[in-house]
């Protein structure tokens, strides 16, 4: 769902999407950031660890960092830690110029096929 994609001058640099639910626009976000803001590769995008609030609940897979956590909760908020990496956050794919992610909370993989 909804499929995103972004062009620079030379075209197409990033086409992404994930699978439905109330979560996937920041999980598009987080991902397609990632890549084209702090420059991961595709698969550590997609894999990098994720939060997402609710109300003043903010739940938080392994890897979120801690210490911004602890502070959420020294302001009042409520943290919920998941134990893993949870399709909860969304199944994000993406293809770039350099290559391909799927999501491995949905047991996502992605296949690049030589053009030549």
């Amino acid at each position: 769902m909804a499929p995103t994609l972004v062009f620079d001058d030379d075209g197409l640099a990033l086409g992404v999407g994930a699978a439905g639910g109330t979560r996937l626009g920041m999980a598009l976000a987080t991902v397609a950031l990632g890549i084209l803001e702090e420059g991961f590769e595709p698969e550590a995008a997609v894999s990098r660890p994720r939060c997402y609030p609710v109300g003043t609940l903010v739940n938080a897979e392994p890897g979120v960092d801690e210490a911004a956590l602890a502070r959420l909760e020294a302001e009042g908020w409520s943290v919920r830690r998941w134990p893993t990496l949870h399709h909860y956050f969304g199944g994000v794919s993406v293809v770039t110029r350099v290559g391909a992610a799927g999501d491995p909370r949905r047991s996502g993989a992605a296949l690049e096929l030589d053009s030549k």
